[in-house]
């Protein structure tokens, strides 16, 4: 699946069932996540978890009636639910802030809730989600998935394979191919992967050498 629509540098990477905002995209179902509504804050985030930039954190028991705060897992939200126009395929729209920083969307259908936490977590640790080595970690990060429902309402669209080939081939193009007037007449790719110097320079050393190429041949028309 395309992860992003935005045609500059870096490249969106691919994976299964991810819909960032604001792109197309195809899964194993074919299916995305069309935002209609403003994003919610934290305010219908189940009592028992806190948020931070560290990540999540859940209240536990401990002796004499006391608790603390434990952290489960890197940074998670569940944005909403999501269905399709016709009212079917329910699910939950999940966002993940991976290791580098940088936020997946996943859907995560109502049907996985019954299935094995395993089963239900693997693709959303394949997009950086990072579970802490603490007991029963993964019980409860289904736990927050299952009973954080906010408002938020999202309505899933079948894509057809063809857009998204498109979608790739305008972002090759945009990145690899145009040539943009702003960065210097070198493509986003060069600029990205450190070639634009090198190229700029070539370009000057060719213009020298033609500019010295027609005085020398005009010198030699004139003697």
């Amino acid at each position: 699946m395309t992860d992003t629509l935005n045609p500059i540098f870096p490249e969106a990477t691919r994976s299964s069932n991810v819909v960032p905002f604001g792109s197309a995209s195809s899964s194993f179902a074919e299916v995305t996540a069309l935002h209609i509504a403003n994003e919610p804050g934290f305010d219908e985030l189940p009592a028992e978890f806190l948020i931070s930039d560290e990540g999540v954190y859940q209240r536990r028991p401990v002796s004499d009636g006391d608790e603390e705060l434990v952290l489960i897992c890197s940074p998670i939200f569940v944005r909403g639910s999501c269905r399709r126009a016709d009212g079917n395929c329910w699910g939950r729209v999940v966002d993940i802030k991976d290791p580098d920083g940088k936020l997946h969307r996943h859907i995560v259908d109502e049907a996985e809730f019954s299935g094995g936490t395993a089963a239900l977590l693997r693709p959303l640790r394949a997009l950086g989600l990072v579970l802490e080595p603490v007991e029963k970690a993964d019980q409860s990060v289904v736990k927050l998935l299952r009973s954080w429902r906010p408002s938020n309402r999202f309505t899933r669209a079948d894509v057809l394979g063809y857009l998204e080939a498109q979608i790739e081939a305008f972002v090759d193009h945009y990145n690899h191919q145009r040539y943009h007037e702003s960065l210097n007449n070198v493509t986003p790719a060069d600029v990205y992967f450190g070639r634009d110097k090198a190229i700029l320079q070539q370009r000057e050393k060719i213009k020298r050498k033609t500019l010295e190429a027609r005085r020398l041949h005009h010198s030699q028309r004139a003697a």
